[in-house]
């Protein structure tokens, strides 16, 4: 798990997921003055942020796993 955190990938993932975010909660009420289309549209974008961080570390976790059992079958194969 502490290797998810030592990835660059994964904090600039963040980044731009809250980055996103926040520009949703900043931008979209001008461009949506009604507030439910505003809300609307705020918890899509929001949605999409998050999924696309989830799908990002989802695979960080996939390498990394292969990665550990990579090194693992290599150990067993030298001794």
């Amino acid at each position: 798990m502490l290797k998810l955190f030592k990835q660059p990938d994964f904090w600039l993932s963040l980044a731009t997921a809250l980055c996103g975010i926040a520009l949703s909660y900043i931008i979209v009420p001008y461009l949506f003055p009604d507030v439910m289309q505003g809300m609307f549209a705020t918890c899509l974008l929001t949605g999409l942020f998050i999924g696309e961080f989830l799908g990002e570390t989802k695979h960080l976790m996939k390498a990394i796993m292969n990665e550990n059992e990579r090194k693992n079958s290599n150990k067993r194969a030298y001794t």
